[in-house]
């Protein structure tokens, strides 16, 4: 339950890691034999009653699998191999897990049932690949993000564009809804992290992969290029936390659970 940390300053930090240790209880694949991923797996959810998980890949320019998982036994459920016309990005499920949306290269939004994986709808509209999509609490609305600089927000009633988002100068990399509102959290290319229309910050000079929300739409939490982790008060819109990949200075984390010793070296 330890972790040695070693940092150009000459100095070793252990950290005493909190709370109950992680043991890896299944691996699905080899990454050598295309059985039963024929590329990368770029997208992946469980189900919220965690029954459930469904692996996004495919070949890019060529299709988009979409895998169902029984986590009890870890056997496929079902598959679709033409899920897509190119790889798939991003899945998110619907509220009650018997639907999910996914993100796609191939420039659309689509939702499928979970266990069956029988096609639904598809929402055309994006002029680039679509990076990230997002399924709000209220069953109402999905929303997705792309590299054609915009998000936009899909009525699931009416199978149509609801609305967008504008003013990105890079590919919008990540979205989600926040606390089961109507606001959105984006992340771009561009470096900023925003709700709504309003940039947090403090987000670093770096190109931002990913950004997530607390299930209450508390804490916010980003990653990008330069290999650190933020976290945010999103009331205050204040930044809280960074997380570098490796610690060089002694910093104050016991408000996060860490409990660091310092070891000199010569």
């Amino acid at each position: 339950n330890k972790i040695l940390t070693v940092g150009k300053a000459k100095n070793m930090l252990v950290w005493t890691l909190p709370g109950q240790q992680w043991t890896l209880a299944k691996t699905l694949g080899d990454g050598k034999a295309a059985d039963p991923f024929v590329d990368r797996v770029p997208a992946l959810a469980f189900s919220p009653d965690g029954n459930r998980l469904v692996t996004g890949t495919g070949v890019p320019s060529r299709n988009g699998i979409l895998v169902t998982w029984d986590t009890k036994t870890w056997e496929p459920i079902a598959t679709n191999d033409d899920a897509h016309d190119d790889a798939i990005t991003a899945v998110s499920f619907s509220p009650d897990g018997s639907k999910f949306a996914t993100a796609s290269t191939d420039q659309k939004v689509k939702v499928f049932e979970t266990d069956s994986l029988t096609y639904v709808q598809t929402f055309e509209g994006h002029t680039s690949h679509v990076l990230d999509v997002t399924w709000n609490e209220d069953d109402l609305t999905i929303a997705s993000s792309g590299a054609d600089l915009q998000v936009k927000v899909w009525d699931l009633t009416a199978g149509q564009e609801k609305s967008k988002v504008e003013g990105f100068d890079k590919e919008v990399s990540s979205v989600s809804y926040v606390g089961g509102t109507e606001t959105l959290l984006t992340a771009s290319g561009d470096k900023t992290l925003k709700l709504s229309t309003a940039a947090l910050p403090n987000t670093g000079d770096t190109f931002l992969h990913t950004a997530d929300v607390s299930e209450d739409g508390k804490l916010i939490i980003a990653g990008g290029q330069d290999s650190v982790l933020r976290l945010w008060d999103a009331t205050a819109k204040k930044l809280i936390g960074e997380f570098p990949s490796v610690y060089s200075v002694m910093s104050d984390t016991s408000k996060f659970g860490f409990s660091p010793e310092i070891l000199s070296l010569p």
